[in-house]
């Protein structure tokens, strides 16, 4: 039994999926297509959703491909969430899927095949993201708004699992999807950039890109003077910059607006920052980085050198995500920090024992032909 695929099951999240050639396309039980003229993730939309089991005893095959769930906010300030990872093996992620497998993760939310069978679906519920991670090369997709999965109920068990009773908890993804995926998504992903954002200078490793989204976290991006040189030294690394520049301003809602940020984003010129200097600083306000003396050692040298003047006070805004310190190599179970929400005991009734990148594969869909 899955908690988190019965609370899915009891939600009015549900519609009926078409396949129309290579596209999957959403219908409501009475007949119309989602989204065709009509806004999502408002109560009009929520009203035409419904639960598993109404969509089931409605299903007909000679007009549908399956079933599917609609991911996105449901009016009470959380939102049911989904990670997307597609050809694992193809796109080299079979180390974050097989951490639904049979490592940190294993015992949380409800993961299941894609339709493909070559990839997999995670669901749960939390936290809206600040933006959705589209389709790109990467392989990994992270939705909190206006998106379905089409469900298969080829649900992947953990190698070890626990008691029943404690399987599937939900967790919120919303720090898993910031500090593990976007760092993949955004070195690895070739398409998707926006304009505005620029070309990177230089690449940054992953390890450098999942140090910085923690790094910022100790720096507060309410005064100008830390948002400002913090976005100059993230600028040369484009896309990946951006990421984390605009996610990390976003911690001070009182003064972020997305429109200055792009313009300054656009106006930023790099040239002797880089991102060693949003390291040192982050030291400087308490965050342990055990690779940190370089760093400290480049910010001494450029303000000896009155490339950046030293502040003229310091931040006491220091706090940490999740509890810990570094991520090494975009991998840590940020999972178990989720708030749990309770729910009643179901059973999918069609359970399968995989592991991604083996040759294993589930057979059969719950609500497909």
């Amino acid at each position: 039994m899955n908690h988190t695929l019965a609370l899915m099951k009891s939600a009015a999240r549900w519609l009926f999926s078409k396949q129309i050639g290579t596209k999957k396309i959403p219908y409501y039980v009475n007949g119309s297509r989602r989204a065709e003229g009509k806004s999502l993730d408002t109560p009009e939309d929520w009203a035409q959703l419904v639960t598993y089991d109404e969509l089931c005893a409605r299903f007909d095959p000679k007009k549908y491909t399956g079933g599917g769930f609609a991911l996105g906010p449901d009016g009470t300030g959380d939102c049911w969430q989904g990670v997307d990872f597609d050809k694992v093996v193809q796109n080299g992620l079979a180390d974050l899927a097989n951490e639904w497998v049979h490592g940190d993760h294993a015992q949380w939310c409800y993961v299941e095949l894609s339709p493909s069978k070559l990839g997999m679906h995670v669901i749960s519920y939390g936290k809206p993201f600040p933006y959705n991670l589209n389709s790109n090369n990467s392989g990994i997709e992270a939705y909190a708004s206006a998106r379905f999965f089409t469900f298969t109920g080829d649900e992947i068990l953990p190698r070890h699992p626990q008691p029943s009773t404690k399987r599937g908890q939900p967790g919120d993804l919303y720090d898993y999807v910031g500090s593990v995926l976007l760092p993949r998504h955004s070195i690895n992903g070739k398409t998707g950039r926006p304009k505005f954002a620029g070309p990177a200078l230089e690449p940054l490793s992953v390890r450098q890109v999942t140090e910085l989204i923690h790094a910022v976290q100790w720096i507060n991006p309410e005064p100008y003077y830390y948002w400002f040189h913090v976005g100059m030294a993230l600028k040369r690394y484009g896309n990946a910059g951006w990421q984390i520049w605009n996610s990390w301003s976003q911690l001070c809602p009182q003064k972020y607006n997305a429109s200055d940020a792009i313009k300054k984003w656009e106006g930023f010129n790099p040239h002797t920052l880089d991102f060693r200097y949003v390291i040192a600083i982050a030291m400087r306000h308490g965050w342990i980085n055990p690779a940190g003396k370089e760093a400290q050692d480049y910010l001494m040298e450029l303000e000896r050198l009155q490339v950046v003047p030293p502040p003229y006070a310091q931040s006491a805004f220091s706090r940490q995500v999740g509890g810990i310190d570094i991520i090494p190599n975009g991998g840590i179970g940020l999972i178990t920090n989720g708030q749990l929400y309770n729910g009643s005991v179901g059973n999918n009734g069609n359970e399968r024992r995989i592991e991604i990148g083996s040759n294993t594969r589930a057979t059969g869909c719950a609500c497909q032909t």
